[in-house]
């Protein structure tokens, strides 16, 4: 099963969904986006595991938290848009 990640086009627009996720106990963590994203113009992504991500997924809507896309991230490295 895979994690998943909301890309963001910007480190604040990220920390600030991370602390949305943080106060509803979401583990996640910001990191860089890969190359294979930056050019749609994702700077930046929050990862969750991947039994948090329909969660987060609505926590962020209903927040109107202001990510991009939402990727499923496998462990042999493959990276599909996902529909949460």
């Amino acid at each position: 099963m895979p994690d998943y990640a909301f890309t963001f086009q910007s480190i604040t627009a990220a920390q600030g969904s991370r602390n949305i996720l943080d106060r509803r106990g979401i583990e996640n963590w910001i990191l860089r986006s890969p190359k294979s994203l930056l050019g749609l113009g994702c700077g930046y992504l929050i990862k969750v595991r991947e039994n948090s991500g329909p969660r987060a997924a609505s926590i962020l809507r209903a927040w109107n938290a202001p990510f991009v896309r939402i990727y499923a991230l496998y462990p042999d490295g493959r990276i599909e848009a996902a529909a949460l």
